[in-house]
Order: structure tokens, then sequence, then C-alpha cells
């Protein structure tokens, strides 16, 4: 059996493995305590940046803001009528600056009100998806307690490990692809998007980081990922695999 040897472009190839995960993800946990009155974590479905992801009960830091606007407006009508009995009563500029004082630490005690206020509101920080939770209308939640987890899928990360031989050959901005048993025949393409500067001295390995655009939100963080990255493109005479003899271990 006769064939012809063929001049054909062949591709290096760098083969790994490695794990999704998404390209910006934050724990979502409340900073006091208290009663949930809504809860909007519902899951699989895209959240808008700023949506009010959970609330909890907030009367008394409602009283907190309107005790702290009051104790301001007496504040600045105090001092205001300071500006009108200077000239005639001769007012001490030491109870005027006593007054002016009044008014900055009312003035920081109602932004501190607002703030404990707008902290029984949890808002996402980012669009994206919320991930399983079960925090329901009326459970009470811990401060530091995580509640859920929110993960921005429109572009997940894959990280994986790269035999140190070949730190010099892959760069940034690399093509690669990936695949993954969920999604048989489909190829997902991506580039390198950071190379580690240290090389793992038990393993002799470095780690690289791809990027991939999930427009499609196809895949979650956490999938397993066979990724392939082509190097060192180079013209080569072809033959039939077949017609190679081994000899001693050498072709």
């Amino acid at each position: 059996e006769a064939v012809a040897v063929s001049l054909r472009r062949l591709d290096r190839v760098i083969e790994a493995v490695g794990t999704t995960r998404a390209v910006r993800s934050v724990e979502i946990a409340p900073l006091s305590a208290g009663r949930v009155v809504d809860s909007r974590l519902s899951q699989g479905a895209e959240v808008k940046a700023r949506s009010l992801l959970l609330a909890l009960d907030s009367v008394i830091e409602e009283a907190d803001v309107v005790e702290a606007k009051a104790r301001l407006e007496e504040a600045s009508r105090a001092l205001q009528r300071s500006d009108s009995l200077k000239q005639s009563s001769g007012m001490s500029q030491a109870t005027i600056d006593s007054l002016k004082a009044q008014v900055k630490i009312a003035r920081a005690e109602l932004e501190r009100a607002n703030k404990r206020l707008d902290d029984r509101f949890l808002r996402a920080p980012f669009a994206g998806f919320i991930s399983f939770s079960d925090i329901e209308t009326g459970s009470r939640v811990k401060a530091g307690e995580v509640v859920a987890v929110l993960d921005d899928l429109s572009g997940v990360l894959v990280e994986f490990s790269v035999p140190e031989d070949l730190f010099g050959t892959l760069q940034t901005g690399n093509q690669l692809k990936a695949s993954a048993a969920s999604f048989p025949g489909r190829e997902f393409a991506g580039t390198i998007d950071a190379i580690d500067t240290r090389v793992d001295t038990a393993s002799r390995s470095f780690k690289v980081r791809g990027f991939i655009a999930n427009t499609d939100r196809a895949l979650p963080a956490g999938m397993f990922m066979h990724v392939s990255i082509a190097v060192d493109e180079r013209e080569a005479l072809v033959v039939p695999e077949e017609a190679l003899v081994i000899d001693e271990g050498q072709p």
C-alpha cells in the first residue's frame, strides 16, 4: 500500500484539565442581625446590579433616622438664631463655635443612622445569578451569616496547571479551546488571561488562567473542563502513522 508524503501545518498542542469559576463572585451576608421581611433570593433568575435581594426589619433604624433629622434641624435653627443675636446681644464667639459643633455632631449622627438603615437592605453589587438559598421571609439571620452567593457568569475563568518546561512557551492572549462532558460535541473558545509568576516546587508546574466568554450562560461555576492550547505552528512533511516502525523504542 503506497501513500504520497504530504506537506501539512502542524500545531504543538498542550493539554490540561481545570475547573470553571465565575469571573466575579461574592458572598451575600448582612452586616447586622434581624428578621427577614422580604426575600428575593430566587434561584435560576439573573438579577440586575443594585436590585434588592433581602430586606430585614428596620422599624428601629427608621425611627433613629427621624430622631437624627430632628436633632439636626434643631441644632441648625439654634445656629441660625445665633447669627441674628450676635450683633444685638453680644453673643460670644465660643458659644457660636459650640453651636456649629452641635450641628456637625447632629449631621454625623444622621449619617450614621442612614448607614444603619441602609445596612438592613442587601442589594446585588453587580448583575449575576443567585445560588441556592434557604432563607425565606420570617427567617432570622445573624450578622455576617452568608445567605447566598452571587456569581457573574457573563464569563468564566478556567485555572489549570502546566509543566514548568513550557513556562516560556505560553503567553497571555494565546487562544485556547475547552470542552466539557456535559456538552458533547461543543467546543468553547477562549484566551489565556493570566500566567502565574511562581512555579510550584513540589509538582514542578505553574498555574495558568484562561477566560471564556459565556454569553449564553451555558457554563456554570465549578465545572470540570478539558483545555487544549495550540502553540509552535509549523509546516512539516507527514506520513501515515501506520508507516512508522518502532526499532528499540525509536520510530
